[in-house]
This record gives C-alpha cells, structure tokens and sequence, in this order.
C-alpha cells in the first residue's frame, strides 16, 4: 500500500475472512463459544477495520490519517499476537492434561 505506491481495494483490506488467519478462525468453529478464542475473533476483525480505513485514507490522500491508523494496527497486532500465544499455552496445557488423566 504505501511502499510502492499501488491501490489497494479497502474492502479486500477489511476482509477479516479472507488472509490466512481469518481462513484459520474459520476452520476453527469448535473453539467459537470459548472467551480466549472471541478475543481473536475480535481483534482480529478490529485489525481489518483499522486496515481498510488506512487504505481508504492513503488512497484518498489523508498521510497523516495513514500513520495514525498503522500505528494503532500495530498496537493490535502485538496485542493479537499474545492473544494467539496464550491461546495456544491454553491449547497445549489442555492437552497434556488430558494425556495425563488417560494415562491414569
């Protein structure tokens, strides 16, 4: 979008289904009830918002828009990435745990 000065479509930016995380969650549909997982869900939507509004601002011409809507996709980012993180402690926790009880 910016490095090289192409148009992006700001709703292929915003769709939180498409990139490879969203194909990801919605493979996932057994986790959909549990709070860790819709904590994604919705950082993850949230991250696509403030994508498509950076792309609908840098191809409109709004610079000053564009770098205050990248630094919040980073804050997100980082944020969306602990989530993932924990989720997937949570994930392994459970799993050696329930070795554990066939063992037993």
């Amino acid at each position: 979008m910016i490095s090289n000065n192409e148009v992006v479509d700001a709703q292929v930016a915003g769709d939180f289904e498409a990139c490879r995380l969203g194909s990801w969650i919605n493979s996932e549909q057994g986790l959909t009830g549990r709070s860790g997982f819709q904590a994604i869900q919705l950082a993850h939507a949230d991250f696509h918002a403030l994508a498509q509004n950076a792309v609908t601002a840098m191809n409109t011409g709004r610079k000053e828009e564009v770098a205050q809507f990248h630094r919040q996709m980073h804050v997100l980012s980082g944020q969306l990435v602990e989530l993932l993180i924990k989720g997937s402690r949570l994930a392994l926790n459970r799993g050696v745990a329930q070795q554990v009880l066939v063992q037993v």
